[in-house]
């Protein structure tokens, strides 16, 4: 019998759909209609009864179970801000997806990690979302299929969006530590560019001074061109300075699905043992 999962990556725009057998991904799917993802949601939880459902996203949330909960509490799950805020549209999907499954989570962003120690909740307001999280599982658990240990996972994870950058920090295998970026209302593009290239030069500084970890696995937000070239110019400017490596991409159709993958690994080791159990264990503490 197969073991199944399903890991969702929603971004504000669209939502990412993959479905993972056995560890392997076998059917990726794109929506831009939140009520297309939940009509191919239904057609596979009807296939299979006792799969288990992963949902990452940009909003700031702790690992939590999203079955049987009611409409108040799911709201306090994703807490409002300036930046983001649950609409009515996500909660509708939401609510529809908790009542697929008995098994469906929320998965945390980073500052909810038991590995990340709380002086640096003080320090870094923000470090990271939940899409973070589950694209660096993703990293993490094909190093482990190629054999790689725990203790040689020592690294920075960058990821770079249209002039903006998320950086984690990745120690044995773990989530330490990682800066995201604030809300920056420019408007003058020459002023936001300047913003993005001192801030990253700071930041990067800043965290190989505290880690001392010399490679950067790096990849880009989004598949937009503008995300793209942006990458290939902090490549191109700082390989002086530091080792990037890419992220790697190795077959081209699961190329965006990253996060969605990772949170279906993820899901799919809190209650199933084996390489997944694994994952779930060392990220997120949890034993199967």
């Amino acid at each position: 019998m197969s073991l199944v999962s399903i890991g969702i990556d929603y971004s504000g725009t669209e939502w990412k759909l993959c479905l993972l057998k056995d560890g392997r991904p076998t059917d990726c799917q794109r929506f831009i209609d939140g009520k297309d993802a939940l009509n191919w949601l239904f057609h596979i939880c009807a296939l299979y009864s006792e799969l288990t459902i992963g949902f990452s996203s940009y909003l700031d949330c702790a690992l939590s179970p999203l079955f049987a909960l009611p409409d108040h509490e799911l709201h306090s799950l994703f807490p409002s801000s300036d930046q983001h805020s649950l609409d009515p549209s996500l909660s509708d999907f939401l609510i529809s997806l908790s009542s697929f499954s008995h098994h469906s989570y929320s998965l945390p962003s980073l500052r909810y990690l038991p590995t990340i120690p709380p002086h640096r909740l003080l320090i870094h307001p923000t470090m990271g979302t939940s899409t973070i999280l589950c694209s660096i599982a993703t990293l993490l658990y094909g190093m482990r299929q190629s054999q790689a240990a725990w203790t040689e996972m020592r690294f920075l994870c960058l990821e770079i969006g249209p002039w903006t950058s998320t950086i984690s920090v990745v120690q044995d295998g773990l989530i330490i530590d990682g800066l995201a970026p604030g809300i920056r209302k420019v408007l003058d593009p020459a002023i936001y560019k300047q913003t993005f290239w001192e801030g990253l030069t700071y930041d990067l500084a800043g965290l190989m001074a505290v880690h001392h970890f010399e490679d950067i696995v790096i990849s880009q937000q989004s598949g937009s061109a503008e995300a793209a070239l942006c990458k290939e110019e902090v490549i191109q400017r700082l390989s002086d300075l530091y080792q990037f490596y890419l992220y790697p991409q190795d077959e081209a159709h699961l190329v965006g699905f990253e996060s969605a993958i990772g949170a279906a690994l993820l899901v799919s080791g809190f209650s199933q043992s084996g390489p997944t159990a694994e994952l779930a264990s060392h990220l997120l503490s949890v034993v199967s």
